[in-house]
């Protein structure tokens, strides 16, 4: 899978300084190293290709893709090492179940994932820091199951796969094009040419021809009842004439990869969110105690985390280092105080500028799972830090216990 993505605008400046940064590192062509923490180092090379996939920064943040970049990622050794230390261990198996399991609820996510909008590296990395805060959270513990059947006989109601259609789409303006890009997807089923041929770009190519997966309750009338009359494989049988919101009209040449019957979830499908679900309830104060963990690790291990970059040294005190916090249980005491509600959903807003260290952040109530963002490092100490790769929107939220999954 190629990880490398198109840069959008706001983040291309950011690449001349991150260039300019990387030729004033001491001894760049000899020594690769960027940071250190503890004992382990972030090399120029992992640094340079991860923060080439940074596509957005916050304006005010004051940021770099660089800075962005290596702020996270000395975020991301220390958590791994946080987690070592409490024997927490999150496996690649546990990680792919958890993104396949997100996806049965989120067909969406598929179509981030094909559409390029977010990476599966970045997905990967993402899921498997939240998991490991979640574990350090709630102390490593196991779900029990008659909790985990427990949560999926309150959530039954909720747990349905809707209707939906995975397609590959050519949206072209003109009528006589677009006939002439089908005669040419039936003949050779190569989208891009076909994208040629119907008056794209080369670089307009590049993303056409990707599964796309449409809820049936959202498609067009015109385009569902095109859709109704093919099996897997087949193209529409001439172009479909769709009416943009503004009144723009565009003619749609597709093929029909799959169409999904709306359908009730089992408990194995979701099991890894289910389990998520049962702990969450258990441990209600999990992100605020693997936050003042998180904090107070990062205040041991202070005087071992090192920037090589000079113009990047100062970011260790602003967005890595947190001030002290008093620890705090995974548990509740009994009759214990109330949190804010955890979010119901949906996903975090993309570019939230990143809060300089001086006081705790808060960690998210509950136990949605952030979805990836593309660049912004979280505050200081808090449990899971944006990854900075991963173009477009982030893909939505896990269900946050207590609520609707």
């Amino acid at each position: 899978m190629n990880y490398t993505h198109a840069f959008r605008k706001s983040a291309r400046p950011a690449l001349g300084v991150l260039a300019v940064a990387m030729l004033a590192l001491p001894g760049c062509q000899g020594r690769k190293v960027v940071a250190r923490v503890n004992s382990e180092t972030i090399n120029e090379d992992d640094f340079t290709s991860r923060a080439l996939r940074v596509d957005n920064i916050p304006a005010q943040s004051g940021l770099d893709a660089g800075g962005l970049t290596l702020v996270n990622m000395i975020k991301d050794s220390l958590q791994q090492q946080l987690a070592k230390s409490k024997g927490v261990v999150v496996t690649d198996d546990q990680v792919n179940k958890y993104i396949t399991a997100l996806e049965r609820i989120n067909p969406a996510l598929v179509t981030d994932l094909h559409s390029g909008k977010v990476s599966m590296e970045d997905l990967v990395r993402q899921y498997r820091f939240e998991m490991s805060s979640f574990a350090i959270g709630t102390d490593n513990a196991k779900p029990d199951p008659k909790d985990v059947q427990a949560a999926f006989d309150e959530q039954k109601a909720n747990l349905k796969v809707k209707a939906n259609y995975t397609l590959r789409v050519l949206p072209l303006a003109d009528l006589g094009k677009a006939q002439q890009s089908l005669d040419e997807l039936k003949r050779s089923g190569d989208f891009k040419k076909a994208g040629l041929i119907g008056g794209l770009t080369a670089s307009q190519v590049v993303n056409v021809g990707k599964d796309t997966v449409i809820p049936a309750d959202q498609a067009p009338p015109v385009l569902k009842e095109a859709l109704d009359a093919l099996r897997p494989t087949e193209f529409v049988k001439q172009p479909v004439l769709l009416q943009g919101p503004n009144g723009q009209t565009v003619y749609v040449v597709a093929q029909l990869v799959d169409k999904q019957k709306e359908r009730e979830l089992t408990l194995d499908e979701i099991r890894p969110l289910l389990e998520r679900f049962a702990l969450a309830k258990k441990f209600p104060q999990w992100a605020q105690h693997a936050e003042s963990e998180s904090s107070n690790f990062i205040l041991k291990s202070k005087e071992n985390i090192q920037i090589n970059i000079e113009r990047y040294k100062p970011l260790r005190d602003k967005f890595v280092i947190p001030q002290p916090t008093a620890p705090m249980p995974a548990q509740a005491p009994p009759g214990g105080g109330t949190m804010s509600p955890a979010p119901s959903g949906g996903s975090a807003p993309n570019g939230t500028a990143p809060t300089p260290s001086g006081g705790a952040s808060s960690a998210p109530s509950g136990g949605s799972v952030p979805p990836p963002s593309s660049g912004d490092p979280t505050p200081s100490g808090s449990s899971a830090p944006a990854p900075s790769g991963g173009a477009g929107a982030p893909p939505s939220s896990a269900p946050a216990p207590g609520g609707k999954m």
